[in-house]
């Protein structure tokens, strides 16, 4: 495959032209993740209003992630042969029906419903984004662009959270869900105009030969999950899914209730956490493609589950703003690293198919680390919930490692590809 270069060469339009599917991608998820973002911080005050509360109230949360986790794997798959632009084109007109439906909603049991739609467009557009990306990404430069690529999300619902309450509070919660629905119709325009149908230069992955009557083979999931590198992201993503799941959970209420901290205080530490990431993301996703990747990666989250730890011992807002801007910088060197060693793996499997099971450790992770962080407050109290999370990170970097360097001493399975098997 040829590279593709993102620096000019031979004047503007020769170079928009060649980079025309990353550019495309990255303008539709900014604002496709500005548009989710738009409602996410709000649907738990309306789902209040609506009457619920204690199970339903929990209910509007987990019906996304239950609808999303199971089928990522699926649709990623699937986007390996039929083309991944069709069910980005599917999620973006989901998401603009969630909108609408968000709007009407008279009862909480209707806002769940929606809730749980929404969790199937975003299985049929954040992982087939990435995989996308990651069939664009030319050999030794997939940090460049899965770091350049991450910052459409980082900024995206980084602004969202800002538009959703500056509506809210000129106009009206449904202000806000329509606003989700005009940036998601923005979003599938760009796709539709400039996106083409699949990746130009990489129309299959490594893994995907044919059989002697035409069809595309695929590599069985049992065959996948003994490759121990990409065991070893699982466990990466599930980690960092239940560190995420702990601290999103909990931060808020640490700072606003435990500290006395005002709720725009609290809104301007986690904002500076995600625009720092993703400022960071495209230097950190060069150094990538120079440096040993599982370095980087043990580095980033060990120095970030140190910042989680140290979250009790913060006493103000002063001291917040530095810890949390110190660990983004340390999550900013742990991402594009390990986006791009599954990239390399999506090149051996499909990268629908990777991206697909790579998404679903991160929100079975999430889902594991809210339901067990409210445990741990329960027993023990807020602040070691941060705790537990760094411990448990700790715990899953060195066990990512010992994969990995296991990975090196043992011969790569061959896969045997059976066509139609799942």
């Amino acid at each position: 495959m040829k590279q593709r270069a993102l620096a000019p060469r031979g004047g503007f339009e020769a170079w928009l032209a060649r980079n025309r599917g990353f550019i495309a991608m990255s303008v539709a998820m900014f604002v496709g993740s500005a548009g989710i973002g738009v409602v996410s911080p709000l649907l738990p005050v309306f789902a209040k209003n609506q009457g619920a509360s204690g199970v339903w109230l929990g209910l509007t949360f987990s019906a996304f992630t239950i609808t999303q986790t199971p089928l990522m794997p699926f649709i990623g798959r699937l986007s390996d042969f039929k083309g991944k632009k069709l069910f980005m084109v599917l999620g973006l007109l989901i998401y603009g029906f969630v909108g609408i439906g968000f709007a009407w909603s008279p009862t909480f049991y209707h806002l769940i419903f929606f809730r749980a739609l929404a969790g199937i467009g975003t299985a049929m557009l954040f992982p087939i984004a990435f995989a996308y990306v990651g069939d664009l990404s030319p050999p030794n430069h997939e940090g460049r662009y899965m770091g350049l690529f991450n910052v459409s999300f980082f900024l995206g619902f980084g602004a969202g959270p800002l538009i959703g309450g500056t509506l809210k509070d000129r106009f009206n919660m449904d202000a806000a869900f329509l606003a989700m629905t005009a940036m998601s119709a923005i979003a599938l325009l760009v796709l539709l105009l400039f996106l083409p149908k699949d990746t130009p230069e990489r129309q299959h992955s490594e893994g995907d030969d044919e059989d002697e009557d035409g069809r595309r083979k695929h590599t069985p999931w049992a065959a996948m999950l003994k490759n121990t590198m990409l065991r070893a992201l699982l466990l990466f993503q599930g980690i960092w899914g239940l560190n995420a799941g702990c601290v999103s959970a909990f931060i808020a209420l640490y700072m606003v209730s435990g500290l006395g901290l005002s709720a725009a205080q609290a809104g301007l530490v986690l904002s500076i956490r995600t625009l720092i990431n993703g400022g960071l993301q495209p230097y950190f996703g060069m150094l990538a493609d120079r440096m040993n990747r599982v370095h980087l990666v043990s580095v980033g989250v060990g120095f970030s589950a140190l910042g989680t730890f140290s979250i009790p011992w913060m006493g103000g807002f002063w001291p917040l703003v530095f810890l949390f801007a110190s660990v983004a910088i340390f999550e900013s060197a742990a991402i594009p690293a390990a986006s791009a060693i599954t990239v390399e793996q999506g090149r051996i499997f499909g990268m629908g198919s990777v991206m697909g099971i790579y998404n679903t450790a991160s929100s079975l992770g999430m889902l594991v680390g809210t339901m067990t962080a409210g445990l741990v407050s329960d027993w023990l109290g807020v602040g070691y919930v941060f705790r537990y999370a760094a411990i448990m990170m700790i715990i899953g970097i060195l066990l990512f490692n010992m994969l990995v360097r296991l990975g090196r001493r043992l011969p790569v399975p061959v896969a045997k590809r059976v066509p139609g098997e799942a």
